[in-house]
């Protein structure tokens, strides 16, 4: 893991900066230009480089001063980011420094890796073509972000980065207005039965005799603008069993 994150000289006006700079470089070269290369919070890697990373050529953070530029241009090109898990808002994308040589990346597939860690795409979304940063919106809780690039200009070149806010950050769907803290619900399964606790009163079933459980709504605004929890008697919250099949409700 080569870090560049804590030079001592970056914060110390226009001669740090030109250190820093200067580190990355070399970081970048020493690392084959494929990483993992960590730059402040996020850690990159991509799946080639152009000279193997030297010249500014595995520089892939946001306002570089030039860019990620791939080893070949093929599909099966990708830039991956790391970080703490915490919640992102935004994926950030630039071209090369000053749109030079009109080299940039036109289209990249968007992934994300949930809280399962697995990969899920968010989708084909468009990047940017010089110095301008291009927000694509991610609104997701994740420690990982991946750009799996699809079409370009010239030459695969792109700087790339996250951008990290509240979790309750997003856009909120309208039907949230449906579910209010405290919220009594009963629920009903796609048989048309009623979901029941089992006389051992932590697991739930559908049908069967007894009462069907009322579950209360309870916002859960950190995971995101449309994330709610649902929890019962002892107030329990309703939740997926260990052996990913059956539901059950918390101790």
């Amino acid at each position: 893991m080569l870090d560049i994150s804590n030079n001592r000289n970056e914060h110390f006006g226009w001669l740090g900066a030109i250190r820093a700079a200067a580190a990355a470089r070399a970081a970048a070269a020493r690392s084959g230009g494929k990483g993992p290369l960590k730059i402040g919070e996020i850690t990159y890697k991509v799946s080639s480089s152009h000279d193997n990373g030297r010249n500014r050529h595995f520089t892939p953070q946001i306002n570089s001063p030039q860019g990620w530029s791939a080893g070949a241009n093929n599909g099966g090109q990708w830039i991956n980011m790391t970080f703490r898990k915490q919640f992102v808002t935004n994926v950030l994308t630039q071209g090369r420094i000053n749109g030079a040589h009109g080299q940039y990346v036109k289209d990249f597939d968007l992934y994300y890796k949930n809280s399962s860690n697995r990969w899920v795409r968010i989708g084909r979304k468009r990047a940017g073509t010089n110095n301008g940063i291009v927000k694509t919106p991610v609104n997701k809780l994740t420690h990982e972000i991946q750009l799996n690039i699809k079409s370009w200009s010239r030459h695969i070149t792109m700087r790339a980065g996250v951008e990290f806010g509240k979790a309750g950050a997003g856009v909120k769907h309208p039907n949230m207005n449906l579910f209010p803290n405290g919220k009594k619900l009963r629920l009903k399964t796609w048989r048309n039965n009623y979901v029941r606790m089992r006389s051992n009163g932590r697991h739930v079933q559908q049908g069967g005799a007894g009462s069907e459980e009322i579950f209360q709504v309870k916002r859960l605004p950190q995971f995101g603008a449309n994330c709610i929890a649902l929890y019962g008697r002892f107030k329990r919250y309703l939740r997926a069993h260990s052996n990913k099949k059956t539901i059950d409700q918390s101790l």
